[in-house]
This record gives C-alpha cells, sequence and structure tokens, in this order.
C-alpha cells in the first residue's frame, strides 16, 4: 500500500482507493466541494494503467 503523495509520478497497474468521509459524502451528493483533495484523487486515477477501484465501506 502507498500512499497518493508517495506514488506521484510513478505508474501502477491496478489501483485501489480507499475513501475517506469526504469522499463517501461526494458520491452520495455529487457535491464536488466537500472534496477537499481533489487533485490527490486524480493523480490516483490517473497514474492507474489498466483499472481503478474505490472501495466503499
Amino acid at each position: 500500500m502507498i500512499s497518493t503523495d508517495a506514488s506521484k509520478g510513478s505508474p501502477y497497474g491496478r489501483v485501489l482507493i480507499f475513501t475517506t468521509k469526504p469522499l463517501i459524502t461526494y458520491y452520495k451528493t455529487r457535491d464536488f466541494t466537500v472534496l477537499n483533495e481533489q487533485a490527490k484523487f486524480y493523480v490516483a486515477v490517473a497514474w492507474a494503467r489498466h483499472s481503478t477501484t474505490f472501495v466503499l465501506p
């Protein structure tokens, strides 16, 4: 497991993103303003070669 900070610039085949409370709120409301770390989610998604999966509780 690597944090989004440590993974910048490194491509990975498959990426799992363990959701945070703000991300779960976004899924329910689609209110993008609740995410305070949009750039980090973008980095995690952008560097996945094959797939990205969000792990929800």
